[in-house]
């Protein structure tokens, strides 16, 4: 018999956002966890919504308040609805991407114990210990942005066939 999981009455809602830098060498702004779940994991920038609060006003704000990094304008790049995406319970998350000029000024603020600047290759393929679904969410933010992985010949050199599947850039699998 399996173990039933007790959800509280009502989601909550959360907004990641995925910075990208230098197209030539593609890096992500990551933050360091300070604290549980995953803490000391890298992650992207983000936090709880506000009540009143519109979601792309929140990615803008979580990403200065972690990073002190201020942009003026975020896409969506998708909903991340897993209801098991967080231990601490059902937690939907809004995620949202930008390109920036690479900044050297980013530093560690609010909950975040470090702020760095890591190469997407480091990222999409395991190379270091990620929170959540933020691989995921990473990978759909650069082939929105079309960071050189969404063409079959790039991506085979820079990515695994079982890593590429993994994170849905397979066109070959649908």
């Amino acid at each position: 018999m399996s173990e039933q999981q007790e959800w509280p009455p009502n989601p909550d809602l959360v907004v990641d956002a995925v910075v990208f830098a230098n197209p030539s060498n593609p890096h992500v702004l990551l933050i360091q966890r300070r604290d549980e779940p995953f803490q000391g994991h890298w992650a992207l920038p983000g936090g709880y919504v506000e009540a009143g609060e519109w979601l792309k006003d929140a990615a803008i704000r979580e990403l200065a308040e972690e990073t002190g990094v201020s942009v003026r304008s975020v896409q969506r790049v998708g909903v991340y609805d897993d209801p098991r995406r967080d231990p601490r319970g059902h937690v939907v998350s809004v995620a949202f991407a930008t390109e920036i000029q690479y900044r050297k000024d980013a530093v560690a603020r609010d909950d975040a114990a470090a702020v760095e600047w890591v190469p997407l290759k480091a990222v999409l393929c395991d190379e270091i210990p990620l929170a959540f679904d933020h691989r995921k969410i990473t990978a759909a933010a650069a082939r929105m942005f079309d960071w050189n992985l969404g063409s079959p010949e790039v991506s085979t050199q820079v990515l695994s066939a079982s890593t590429r599947k993994r994170l849905g850039l397979d066109d070959s699998v649908k």
